[in-house]
């Protein structure tokens, strides 16, 4: 009970959802070069949409 009373407030996360989303995947281009909203995740290539202004649960939560 005593390391409870003892203990400090947990440490906040070092790295945000943007900054893990952009190492952990890719942006998907079309023929063109342009983005189509989709993201290959770099370990295992699996894709996931990210819609605009939507923030990057969808791809942190992978």
């Amino acid at each position: 009970m005593t390391d409870n009373l003892l203990a400090g407030p947990a440490p906040r996360p070092i790295f945000s959802p943007r900054q893990i989303a952009a190492f952990y995947f890719k942006p998907c281009l079309d023929e063109e070069g342009e983005t189509t909203g989709y993201y290959a995740c770099k370990t295992c290539a699996k894709r996931r949409k990210h819609a605009p202004k939507s923030g990057y649960s969808n791809l942190v939560s992978h």
